[in-house]
């Protein structure tokens, strides 16, 4: 074809100069031309010629193939003095006619060496000032489009055994040479100042229908960011040469980044015998910052034949070694393919990967066989028997030891992935320690979250993108260091992650004075992970039969409701916490994830409830009875696995009382703001705690107590509990002691005023004497009666008392003997115009008493009698004579109140 078309033009040009000589006339010159050419083709010249001695011009004529224009000029001339030259003004290519044109033969390169082909064009020059092309098609690409619509100016020179051509518009510009075989170039393409291509051509052409011998290729580029966004691929340059050795090619494809010199590629080749090898090509390219793909292709293609029609089968060997490199070490995975096999329309491919990657924080272990085959539109991949994957590394917070993908027996094509679908996860999370999980299921047309990557299967029934499975495993949980065992069933569903059955159990959790023997967690609603938003939300319900105090407290019953919401790294929780009576108490928290932490923040509110639903909170529980009162409060939060539990707030209690086994305590009143770290309260933080109990009854009946209470508990020498302005009423009296710490470091003073004798005596059942006054004590003490309870205590009366013995006592003192008669004598009767007494108490209860008196008689106010006194007794033995028959009161009291709480 490409002859015949060379020889229409010659005869057609021939016949134009002919016709300048013979002054034909356009019609007649017409009929000349399409007299010589071939069928289907034909001119039409709608005007004469203009000739004179050195060329021939033509206004306009066209060349029709079945009658389609194919070409169509304007202002044609014909020059043949000096120098033979053709010109166009401008020349016209309908594209659809040229598509009307027979397929070209497949030439030999007996019938069309590129030297008779330029034998075949005459001497002198073809220049088309304007060259258009119409009826482009639809589907042509923009950038081609582009080009061709602009009007292009076109020349050839043909001198002897060279020809040269150059071809210019808007954005291309070419020039090129053709001469004893060899065909050299540059071109030049620029659609817009951002963007810049150019290329440098060299090649040696014997034969078109064979590779040239020798090529040599040089191009740069630059796109703009509107092309292309990766700027290692905006800025480059390639070079493709080779040489011909015998009977082999030997060549060498390069190619560079401009703005990352780092990023390039070297592949030598050899073209042998109708296949092309690649021997040990070179590649090192940053896919991204984090992922630089680096190392060696070794392959070998070999088509049937080097001809379109007889291509197929094309056989491979293909063998690709990737290079890593991480804090860890070195890493070399190898993809090989040893015989693969390319159809027109299908393929078969062997693959086998082993060794690991190494890559930014991770391992991967790969032992893989697979194979490929199928249509191009329609490939599967099969996982073959021992395939498996095994990752470790860390992810965020993330540590992965080991977890491991078994993949025999897997499919993967255009609609996901399908099979049984396991895997094996070990490793920690700042929530977790050495987790071990197991996820074993289904896959169905499972698109791994690739979703714009893979297709949705046509069939109305199919299964869409869904991975089904179970779990099961172990761990420990961080914060309260206590076994954990998760079993479960859930889904993956495109780009969301459900967990629709879920069960687990904790075991003894022991930490900072608390102890839960064990602790179930349970779904209220399916958790559902959008892992492309990190969002989660579901709900869950923990259950423990009890939580003991070790001060000696418990609840009993504890349920946790609990829905959770918002992006994993600060999760949001709202829910109702209740311990069997107590409660519920509501519960707003929220959970940050940091890559060395996890924390719980929240706060606890409780609305105000009847005080024995805290029964179980008091220690000795056997001994304590709530009886009355309501409590309220609230309580901030945090939990860390390093800090553990802190947490702070306030609660109240209003007109509370408490049954003793020897006493009670009635309208108790206080509000505790309270903060609770390393398994310490402190109290008081900002403003010291006031507490108020109306009465309290322990053999003594006290009211009206007061007390400020501020600092720690437990407490220690170096963080004491301080008891400050604490004072009540007792025997018509008044105690005060201002300042008490707890440890006792110091000397404490209890401070009595206006204690009524006769109330003492008659706590003391001393019935025998009749003391009317009052009495002031300071009395400095040691709570731990070390070295003694009270160190020299003192005694002063208020005012003049009066003391006189009962008839039964003056009758017995009549009966003793004569000192004891006049001792009575003086005494009974008396006034007491002084008093003063020292009292001391020792650690094993004994007290010594001295006292010193001035007294009068009432009938004899001049008979003055100075009295000095002393008294000891075992104190302990004495409360216990006093206090026997309140305390069996007391108990059967107690005693009733305690089977009505059982109740």
């Amino acid at each position: 074809m490409i002859r015949r078309t060379l020889l229409i033009l010659a005869t057609l040009f021939a016949i134009l100069l002919a016709s300048g000589a013979a002054l034909m006339s356009g019609s007649r010159l017409a009929q000349t031309i399409n007299w010589v050419l071939p069928a289907d083709w034909k001119v039409e010249i709608p005007q004469g010629l203009s000739t004179d001695w050195q060329s021939t011009s033509l206004a306009d004529f066209s060349l029709s193939y079945q009658q389609c224009p194919i070409l169509t000029t304007n202002g044609f001339k014909l020059q043949w003095a000096e120098q033979q030259r053709i010109q166009f003004e401008k020349a016209i290519i309908d594209y659809h006619c040229l598509s009307l044109l027979p397929k070209e033969e497949n030439p030999t390169s007996d019938e069309f060496p590129p030297t008779e082909l330029l034998a075949l064009l005459p001497n002198g020059t073809a220049d088309i000032q304007q060259l258009i092309w119409k009826n482009l098609p639809e589907d042509l690409p923009h950038r081609v489009n582009t080009l061709l619509i602009q009007p292009t100016a076109v020349q050839f020179t043909k001198n002897e055994q060279q020809l040269t051509a150059s071809i210019h518009n808007q954005a291309v510009r070419l020039s090129a040479q053709f001469a004893k075989g060899e065909l050299t170039g540059d071109l030049h393409y620029s659609p817009s100042n951002e963007e810049q291509h150019q290329l440098n051509f060299s090649t040696q052409i014997q034969d078109l229908a064979e590779l040239p011998s020798r090529l040599s290729l040089n191009y740069q580029w630059q796109f703009p960011d509107n092309v292309i966004t990766d700027k290692a691929l905006q800025q480059g340059s390639s070079q493709l040469e080779w040489q011909k050795e015998n009977s082999q090619l030997l060549g060498l494809f390069k190619l560079q980044s401009t703005n990352f010199s780092e990023n390039k590629l070297a592949f030598p080749f050899r073209i042998e015998n109708g296949s092309l090898g690649i021997e040990q090509g070179r590649f090192d390219w940053a896919m991204s910052e984090d992922f630089p793909l680096r190392g060696f292709l070794t392959t070998r293609i070999s088509p049937n034949e080097l001809n379109i029609e007889n291509l197929f089968p094309i056989k491979t060997a293909i063998r690709i070694s990737l290079l890593s490199e991480n804090a860890k070490g070195k890493g070399n995975v190898v993809i090989s393919s040893p015989e693969g096999e390319w159809q027109k329309n299908s393929l078969k491919l062997p693959l086998q990967i082993t060794g690991n990657v190494k890559q930014g924080n991770f391992i991967l272990y790969s032992a893989v066989p697979l194979e490929i085959n199928g249509e191009y539109s329609d490939l599967t991949l099969r996982f073959l028997p021992s395939a498996l994957l095994r990752l470790t590394g860390t992810e965020r917070f993330l540590t992965i030891r080991d977890l491991r993908f078994p993949l025999a027996g897997l499919q993967l094509n255009k609609y996901g992935l399908t099979g049984r679908l396991h895997a094996i996860f070990r490793g920690e999370s700042p929530d977790f320690n050495n987790i071990e999980l197991h996820l074993d299921g289904f896959a169905r047309n499972f698109k791994m979250g690739a979703l714009q990557f893979f297709q949705d299967p046509s069939e109305p029934d199919a299964i869409i993108d869904r991975w089904q499975w179970k779990l099961w495993g172990t761990s420990q949980l961080n914060v309260f260091q206590t076994p954990l065992n998760i079993v479960g069933r859930g889904n993956w569903h495109r780009n969301l992650v459900e967990l629709s059955e879920f069960n687990s159990t904790l075991g003894k959790i022991q930490q900072n004075g608390v102890f839960i023997p064990d602790l179930a967690l349970n779904l209220t609603e399916p958790i559902k992970f959008a892992y492309e938003q990190s969002h989660l939300n579901g709900g869950v319900k923990l259950i423990a039969p009890k939580a003991q105090f070790s001060y000696g407290g418990e609840l009993e019953k504890l349920s946790a409701i609990l829905s959770v919401d918002g992006e994993v790294e600060n999760l949001r929780l709202k829910g109702e916490v209740s311990a069997g009576k107590l409660g519920p108490i509501r519960l707003f928290a929220r959970r940050q994830l940091t890559e060395k932490s996890s924390e719980l923040i929240g706060r606890l509110y409780w609305s105000e409830q009847p005080a024995n639903v805290f029964q179980t909170l008091l220690p000795f529980r056997s001994n304590w009875v709530i009886t009355n009162g309501t409590v309220r409060g609230e309580t901030a939060f945090s939990a860390t696995a390093d800090k553990g539990l802190i947490a702070g707030g306030h609660f109240a209690i209003r007109n509370g009382a408490v049954s003793l086994p020897d006493g009670e305590l009635k309208g108790i009143e206080f509000s505790l703001p309270y903060q609770y770290q390393n398994n310490q309260v402190n109290i008081g933080v900002k403003r010291a705690l006031d507490v108020s109990i109306a009465e309290i009854n322990i053999g003594i009946p006290l009211t009206n107590a007061k007390m400020k209470v501020k600092g720690h508990y437990p407490y220690t020498k170096k963080r004491p509990l301080f008891l400050r302005e604490l004072s009540f009423n007792l025997l018509g009296g008044n105690l005060h002691i201002e300042r008490f710490a707890l440890p006792q470091s110091k000397v404490a003073y209890v401070k009595l005023t206006g204690i009524d004798f006769a109330e003492v005596l008659s706590l003391a059942q001393y019935h025998q004497l009749d003391l009317q006054g009052k009495v002031n004590a300071v009395l400095p003490f040691w709570l731990s009666g070390k070295p003694c309870y009270i160190c020299d205590g003192s005694f002063t009366q208020v005012a003049t008392s009066h003391l006189k013995l009962t008839p039964e006592l003056l009758d017995a003192m009549k009966q003793s003997g004569y000192t004891e008669q006049i001792l009575t004598y003086l005494v009974n009767d008396s006034h007491i115009d002084e008093l003063h007494a020292k009292i001391n108490l020792s650690s094993e209860g004994h007290m010594h008493l001295k006292t010193a008196l001035k007294m009068h008689l009432a009938e004899h106010q001049k008979a003055k009698i100075n009295l000095n006194y002393q008294h000891q007794e075992n104190l302990f033995d004495l409360w216990k004579l006093i206090n026997y028959g309140s305390q069996v009161e007391q108990n059967i009291e107690h005693s009733i109140y305690q089977q009505l709480d059982k109740r």
